[in-house]
């Protein structure tokens, strides 16, 4: 882990600043984080009902730019392992994705072992051969397990949000529905173009007092 992250840098990303050797034991040093992992604000803070719709947007949309700068590294590095326990929500509302330990530099033709939490997982990375995209249906997951409370048991199958839970968006049922698709080719082409999909879901979620600024600004351009 020290090896890969140790000349990166993001705020929404907990890298190992060093490392040491005890007693033949092994020790990563890194920041330590005030806050709860996501699955605990989940079942803690919101009684595991399920995070409001616009709680989530906020939330993805970092995890999302975190997941963005480890892509665009060359070669991409890739997370591998998202899921709630691994997100944290610190004592100021940011968002610090945590133990980056199954991450690892993408080798094209290279075959890696199949690691990480099989809930969260989409079948390439069972065959050991993950992509970005990986990290997109992970995500996806994560959207689906704090939106309704409800931890993934089938592998590859999410109920439709909306049977779950009719408050939640068409937009954003599609949004995940299209993360979670169990061919890479099928989901979104890369983070980006995910994020600017739930950039903008998000201006639904603004103040009416927000978007009549937003419009009077629009017409005094024109």
């Amino acid at each position: 882990e020290r090896e890969i992250f140790h000349n990166l840098c993001h705020p929404s990303l907990a890298i190992s600043k060093d490392f040491f050797i005890e007693h033949n034991r092994y020790y990563l040093v890194m920041d330590y984080i005030e806050g709860k992992d996501l699955y605990a604000v989940m079942m803690e803070d919101y009684a595991g009902n399920g995070v409001p719709e616009s709680v989530i947007i906020d939330w993805t949309k970092q995890i999302l730019d975190a997941l963005d700068y480890l892509h665009s590294q060359s070669p991409p590095v890739i997370y591998r392992d998202l899921k709630p326990e691994n997100i944290m929500l610190r004592n100021d509302g940011k968002i610090i994705i945590i133990d980056l330990g199954l991450a690892r530099v993408l080798t094209p033709g290279l075959t890696m072992t199949a690691v990480g939490t099989p809930q969260y997982a989409p079948e390439e990375l069972f065959a050991g051969k993950p992509e970005v995209r990986t990290d997109i249906y992970s995500l996806g997951a994560t959207m689906h397990c704090l939106l309704t409370g409800i931890v993934p048991v089938n592998l590859f199958y999410f109920e439709p949000l909306r049977k779950i839970n009719q408050n939640i968006s068409q937009e954003m049922e599609q949004i995940v529905a299209r993360a979670v698709q169990r061919k890479p080719e099928d989901r979104y082409e890369n983070v980006r173009v995910m994020r600017d999909e739930l950039e903008k879901l998000s201006k639904k979620f603004l103040p009416l007092s927000v978007k009549d600024g937003l419009k009077k600004d629009c017409d005094i351009i024109k």
